[in-house]
């Protein structure tokens, strides 16, 4: 018998959540049991039978399941071959017999039905070898693709999950796939029928195009409006966020939510141990802020990832939802020298990348240990649902979407950065302090080689030196081309600190939010970053963030030394420890 799947129906008070009873049997294609909606009956699409298909479409026909894969999987690889199509190359060496041979492989350990969960976990292991640089075998490859296959024939078809539920996973080498499971998974999740996993996390999210976005530049603008946001919520506030201290800022941000809280808001935080500074590290020193958020009906998880006992993947994530229908994605914490020091970026959202933030933070507050039942033990879905997911109130025309890394499972933010930056056709701008990693560099000195004009924002001060060095090691590289410049950041107030992590390539697309770029960030913490191509949203990126940051900048002064480059050698020793 398969799983249960969920309708979801968009009526007059939101999307509503309704079970059918599809079964599926490995060996047929699903049935479809009619569901009756405020809006009418659903009715059930004509019955087809399973075969390969990357993008999700079937074909009629008799021929058993696993004799059409194989019979696609050679079509595709005399495609390849022939240099009609660049994917699946990987299956080029191969002969029938052995395809023969790894596909009865496949299907031996194949468990039907196949849950869309297992699809992406299989996709995310490839996609992990290929980041390493590392080719995915054959057998890995045919593994997937028989997984999805089988999914796609498995699948119930008469699931109707709202479209930004809908994952999308995409490679050049293999092709696009989609996943339409989450909607049964997050139910799942958050009635407490499964556990949420580490691979859960690695969500990918299709892109919707119905956002609003706005980007606020330096504190100035965005603690303000962040704080009116939190002042006019209504019933709910979730926050996923890395620093969080009890200072002066950070009780300011808290009493307002803790007065809110009083008159009914439900406020929930996930905080990075570490960033709380409840980290061995820091001897538990905010403890009594904790605990006196908690005595004031503000759920705070403290999170920490099992491996290397909290030492090592840390919850980088700074975002906050709203009343489900408005978001905040930022590189600000919640301490003190954010509000008065450090210029960071912030993006207001709203539409349905709103839900698709809502979705991660649930999935996370469950991971890392979070309760979602009253005090009775109860619990419905449907309310919650409504509660927390509502329809959009505001929405607009700016098409995005929501990028993760999650530690050992997913570097969708890592991959775009590198991804969009050997794309670059004619300008690359960079704004980050932690600009380190072996790799990203190794693109921006090819492209600033190529012509491609680079541009890049540098803090004064940073909270590494050897951060600093190694990246002025890299500057003197490049700095004397013509088509280089290099911004030395100081600021308004002559301080020189700056936070912000994001890259904009050629007036067009936009890639910021949480994620660094060294090697902690780029390959081991939990990140979550916002995507888009949209020149308007670009624009408004270009002025608030690069123009106002390379205003109070100076220009790049090389000073190389014997004694720097000894500390340099010395720090990229260190910084190894990081190194994928």
């Amino acid at each position: 018998m398969g799983d249960p799947t969920i309708s979801i129906i968009e009526n007059e008070e939101g999307l509503m959540p309704l079970i059918s009873t599809n079964t599926v049997s490995p060996n047929s294609p699903a049935t479809c049991s009619p569901a009756v909606t405020p809006n009418g009956p659903v009715t059930c699409p004509p019955l087809a039978t399973d075969s390969f298909s990357a993008n999700g479409e079937r074909s009629s026909s008799v021929v058993p399941f696993k004799e059409r894969f194989i019979a696609n999987l050679l079509e595709a690889r005399t495609e390849a071959k022939s240099g009609q199509s660049p994917k699946l190359a990987a299956l080029t060496q191969l002969s029938e017999t052995q395809i023969r041979e790894l596909v009865n492989q496949v299907e031996a350990s194949c468990t039907r039905p196949v849950k869309g969960s297992k699809v992406i976990e299989l996709f995310n292991a490839i996609k992990m070898k290929q980041l390493h640089h590392t080719k995915p075998t054959p057998a890995q490859v045919i593994e997937f693709l028989y997984h999805h296959s089988a999914y796609q024939s498995d699948a119930a078809t008469s699931s109707s999950s709202p479209a930004w539920t809908r994952e999308l996973i995409s490679d050049p080498s293999l092709g696009e796939f989609k996943v339409d499971a989450f909607a049964r998974n997050f139910k799942a999740w958050t009635t407490g029928e499964e556990k949420v996993t580490i691979q859960d996390l690695g969500l990918n999210f299709q892109e919707t195009e119905n956002n609003k976005i706005e980007v606020f530049s330096d504190k100035g603008e965005f603690w303000p409006a962040l704080m009116k946001d939190l002042d006019n919520a209504q019933d709910s506030v979730n926050i996923n966020m890395f620093g969080l201290m009890g200072d002066p800022w950070g009780k300011e941000v808290f009493e307002l939510l803790i007065e809110k809280a009083k008159k009914g808001v439900k406020v929930r935080v996930l905080a990075d141990q570490l960033g709380a500074r409840m980290h061995w590290y820091f001897e538990h020193a905010n403890a009594d802020f904790i605990d006196y958020l908690r005595d004031n009906d503000i759920e705070v998880i403290l999170t920490s990832d099992p491996d290397y006992y909290g030492n090592f993947h840390f919850d980088h994530r700074k975002f906050y939802v709203i009343d489900g229908q408005l978001g905040h994605n930022t590189g600000y914490t919640i301490e003190d020298h954010m509000r008065h020091i450090h210029f960071d970026i912030g993006m207001r959202i709203q539409g349905d990348m709103v839900k698709q933030l809502q979705a991660s933070f649930f999935a996370s507050w469950l991971y890392f240990g979070g309760e979602l039942k009253d005090k009775d033990g109860a619990f419905d879905y449907e309310q919650f649902y409504k509660r927390y997911f509502p329809t959009n109130a505001v929405t607009g025309d700016t098409t995005a979407r929501l990028i993760s890394n999650i530690p050992n499972v997913q570097h969708r933010v890592t991959e775009t950065y590198y991804d969009s930056i050997r794309a670059a056709q004619t300008r690359v701008q960079v704004i980050n302090e932690f600009l380190s990693d072996n790799e990203l560099i190794q693109i921006l000195e090819e492209k600033a080689n190529e012509g491609v004009e680079v541009e890049i924002v540098f803090p004064r001060v940073f909270e590494w030196e050897g951060y600093g060095l190694i990246a002025a090691e890299f500057f003197d590289r490049i700095h004397h081309l013509p088509n280089v410049k290099i911004h030395i950041y100081d600021g308004p107030e002559d301080h020189g600190w700056l936070h912000t992590k994001g890259i904009l390539v050629d007036n067009t697309y936009v890639n910021f939010g949480s994620t660094n770029m060294d090697e902690l960030a780029l390959f081991h913490n939990y990140e979550v970053n916002v995507e888009l191509s949209d020149p308007s949203v670009a624009q408004e990126v270009n002025e608030e963030v690069f123009e106002y940051a390379i205003k109070y900048s100076k220009p790049y002064e090389s000073t190389p030394s014997w004694g720097k480059s000894i500390k340099t050698f010395f720090y990229k020793l260190i910084k190894k420890t990081l190194e994928p």
